[in-house]
């Protein structure tokens, strides 16, 4: 019984083995992971002369699944990113909606940028983030 359960338990093991061997470290994810590098971003697993990082997938061999589309590049892919400091006092007879109006922009984009539970509380002195239009 013993030497029973040791042999199923050898062909399990060789099976699961067999499985992750097959498999090769494909990713699970259609698409690949970003990662951010001084300032640029580019695909988790490439560097950017276009090499592999170790244990990445290599290229698809005649026997294995068709590639998927091409990804963007590192050079291909922007991002702009602008953090936002207040930028406006409150003064008096001030509304959102004056504000709104003068900076070109919507009340319902201040009072979200500025967490604003109530959009007709206003105190003289408050700091708010206005963007520019």
């Amino acid at each position: 019984m013993t030497i029973a359960a040791v042999a199923v338990a050898v062909v399990v093991l060789a099976f699961v083995l067999w499985q992750v061997i097959s498999v090769g470290g494909q990713r699970s994810s259609a698409s690949p992971a970003l990662t951010p590098t001084a300032g640029t971003v580019s695909r988790a697993g490439s560097s950017e002369t276009g090499e592999a990082a170790a244990g990445a997938p290599g290229p698809a061999s005649a026997d294995s699944t068709p590639a998927a589309e091409p990804t963007p590049t590192a050079s291909e892919i922007t991002a702009n990113v602008k953090v936002l400091q207040p930028n406006y006092t409150v003064q008096e007879g001030d509304t959102l909606g004056k504000i709104a109006e003068r900076s070109g922009n919507s009340v319902d984009t201040l009072q979200g940028l500025n967490k604003l539970p109530d959009r007709g509380k206003l105190s003289i002195g408050q700091k708010l983030i206005v963007p520019e239009s």
